[in-house]
């Protein structure tokens, strides 16, 4: 069906002119008939662009500026996008339903000229996507046709699979491999662009209607799932695997799926934008000892490093550009295990470029080899163990100590009443704000104090504020400037 489908949308947008090399801005939201666009375009040759809109109006001009789009392909409501001069001047305007001033897409018929199967080279761009920004400007990536080959490779390789799967899927770029794979997918019927508040009493029923048995969901989604089926004292007795990435996955969050899950493995998936996936790790393999260890503020394990990708831990050069550099040099230097540092990676699904044709301050080359600079502090434990510890902008140095992150966030989760938590210096005090059921809450934060090192304060706030995309990074510039307010 999905064929028919696409070739019907091949058949359409060749005669309306689109060729080979052109370049389509797509704003659909997660539906199938996104996929089918999808798959019609790439049959033809046309690189697809995708850009989150909650980027907002600036990032948006800058990103389309920066590929200059031949086409626009949105959804009747997104056609108000046109009132912005960047969308408005591109040349080719279609909408799912008929809007003025667009052509509808028609892909039910035969209507349009015959067309051949684009012979793709491994090299031809497929699909354009941008960082999410929230360690800068978002940054434009183009995969090609063989880079989505490899990374599909690493994700079917890292994220086991059979043909009896029924995923309930909330990851574009994870549903493309599960396309690949033959996996029934599930897209959630609720407005998931705000993964926290989802509807999650619609999410329960469709899993169950659906035959659901594995879901693949941001942190902030799964999340808001648990939590619902705790209120209602319910579980999910027919899932049985959960994985979910896409942000930092706490302790308290990984006891909570188990419980509402009981028959699921869970595992998180570490991997960014430019990488992904790099690590996993299941909850089976995550005994007390290494719970308490990520409790105390040991950091978060994300596992071993997935075999597609060669992992190192550099010294925390945050800001700065390095490299080039000789094997010989690169060797001397790494970090060894336990020593905290950047995350860098290389492999075949790794990006070695943006479209501004340079990495910037985030790609070096070692010999002839380009590795990306995650940006996220960790480091490998003796067992070839990858932890992770927040992001190497988050740091906070006091006296001759280097803090991370993601350690006293884990402490400070280990309470029960602590929903969120996050960990800034302002003026030289260290403050940890969380989230609460109750906005006044001395005893908790007294308790949290003296139980957690290296906190000068503990303060309650009505909401930590997090990126748009996930709901699971926290904002530490946003969140600084309303702890200074306060």
């Amino acid at each position: 069906d999905l064929n028919e489908r696409s070739e019907k949308v091949a058949r359409f947008f060749t005669g309306q002119g689109l060729y080979p090399n052109q370049k389509a801005l797509l704003f659909i939201p997660l539906s199938v008939e996104l996929y089918v666009i999808f798959l019609g375009l790439i049959r033809i040759g046309v690189t697809i662009v995708l850009i989150d809109p909650s980027v907002g109006k600036s990032h948006l001009e800058k990103c389309i500026k920066a590929i200059e789009p031949d086409a626009f392909i949105a959804t009747p409501k997104a056609h108000l996008l046109r009132f912005i001069a960047a969308v408005g001047n591109i040349p080719k305007k279609f909408s799912t339903h008929w809007v003025p001033g667009s052509k509808a897409i028609r892909y039910l018929g035969n209507e349009g000229k015959k067309y051949e199967d684009f012979d793709t080279a491994s090299d031809h761009p497929a699909l354009i996507t941008f960082t999410s920004g929230s360690t800068g400007l978002p940054k434009g990536i183009s995969r090609s046709h063989s880079f989505l080959i490899n990374q599909h490779k690493a994700i079917s390789h890292s994220l086991i699979s059979e043909d009896s799967d029924v995923e309930l899927n909330t990851l574009p770029v994870f549903i493309l491999s599960n396309l690949a794979s033959g996996i029934t997918t599930v897209i959630p019927d609720t407005d998931i662009r705000n993964p926290a508040s989802v509807d999650a009493k619609q999410i329960v029923k469709q899993v169950q209607a659906d035959g659901v048995n594995r879901i693949l969901a941001a942190p902030a989604f799964c999340k808001n799932l648990v939590d619902y089926l705790e209120s209602k004292k319910q579980c999910l007795d027919d899932i049985k695997r959960v994985y979910t990435g896409g942000g930092p996955v706490f302790p308290n969050l990984l006891k909570q799926l188990s419980e509402q899950l009981p028959n699921a493995e869970i595992v998180t998936v570490y991997g960014s934008t430019e990488a992904e996936p790099i690590a996993h790790v299941s909850m089976n393999g995550i005994n007390e000892q290494l719970l308490e260890k990520m409790q105390q503020g040991s950091g978060l394990l994300a596992g071993k490093p997935i075999s597609e990708i060669t992992l190192a831990i550099i010294p925390d050069k945050d800001g700065f550009p390095i490299g080039p550099f000789t094997n010989e040099e690169f060797n001397k230097f790494t970090l060894s295990a336990m020593d905290h540092g950047e995350i860098v990676v290389t492999g075949n699904h790794v990006q070695k470029l943006y479209i501004s044709g340079d990495g910037g301050k985030t790609k070096f080359k070692v010999e002839n080899t380009i590795w990306h600079r995650t940006g996220d502090a960790g480091y490998l434990d003796t067992l070839g163990n990858l932890w992770l510890l927040g992001c190497c902008a988050a740091k906070i140095i006091k006296g001759s100590k280097t803090i991370y992150p993601f350690g006293m966030e884990a402490a400070a989760m280990s309470f029960s009443e602590v929903r969120k938590a996050a960990f800034v210096e302002i003026n030289g005090m260290t403050i940890l704000a969380i989230e609460t059921e109750h906005e006044d809450n001395q005893p908790l934060c007294q308790k949290i104090k003296s139980s957690v090192n290296s906190v000068d304060s503990v303060r309650v706030i009505k909401k930590i504020p997090l990126d748009k995309r996930h709901n699971s990074k926290v904002l530490y510039p946003e969140l600084k400037k309303m702890l200074s307010v306060q």
